[in-house]
């Protein structure tokens, strides 16, 4: 395997791993929804998945790569969260989670109004129009959900999209230091790992040349 292509790899790999991670909070939302129940709204507080930021990586000790060897490892982690670019990228990714959770937390507010007036108007109303409000309640229903999967699903591209081109950026960095080290092979520090002397891990070396590239 060529460096280029192991360090997309191994960025790509972050990519499925941080997917999983805020996909795990919302398991089975791409799935049909079931028919809703007119009488039970979703639980409040309902939110667009939030981009999760892997645990903090364990700054590696900064010190010269060994002299002569042809062996060293990467933490994408790391880079992902010391880089410019990896900052910019989750910065982004909690701006669009945000917004749609603002828009999915207004359309429960709606939910739970339609709900509050039949319960409490119930008496009063025409047989018409709490056929109305049930049929409102039904489609606002249906409207949640799938504005939540949707945006669940907008999340998840926007963050594949920006970490390929995170991978994109970084593989000509890597390729280029490990040429000039005279390296052979770049290990993803997160595949068995146990133990590496210090200096082989050239993750901050490679946050120092990906955030030196002119945007």
């Amino acid at each position: 395997m060529s460096r280029m292509k192991l360090v997309s790899a191994a960025f790509l790999g972050l990519t499925l791993i941080s997917t999983a991670a805020y996909a795990q909070g919302t398991q089975g939302a791409a799935q049909t929804p079931p028919k809703p129940q007119t009488q039970t709204p979703p639980p409040a507080g309902q939110t667009a998945p939030k981009p999760q930021i892997p645990a903090a990586a364990t700054a590696p000790v900064i010190v010269p790569l060994p002299e002569g060897t042809k062996v060293a490892i990467i933490d994408p982690d790391y880079i992902a969260q010391e880089s410019a670019a990896g900052k910019a990228i989750f910065a982004q990714l909690k701006t669009l989670s945000d917004k749609r959770t603002n828009e999915l937390q207004n359309m429960q507010t709606q939910l739970q109004s339609l709900q509050n007036k039949k319960t409490t108007q119930a008496a009063i109303l025409t047989p018409q129009a709490i056929s109305q409000l049930d049929k409102d309640i039904e489609r606002l229903n249906l409207d949640l959900q799938y504005k939540q999967q949707t945006a669940q699903k907008e999340v998840q591209d926007l963050q594949s999209e920006l970490f390929q081109d995170l991978a994109t950026k970084m593989s000509p960095v890597l390729e280029a230091f490990a040429k000039e080290k005279g390296l052979l092979v770049v290990f993803d520090a997160r595949n068995g790992v146990t133990w590496a002397a210090a200096g082989m891990d050239i993750s901050p070396e490679i946050v120092k040349r990906l955030d030196a590239i002119k945007k």
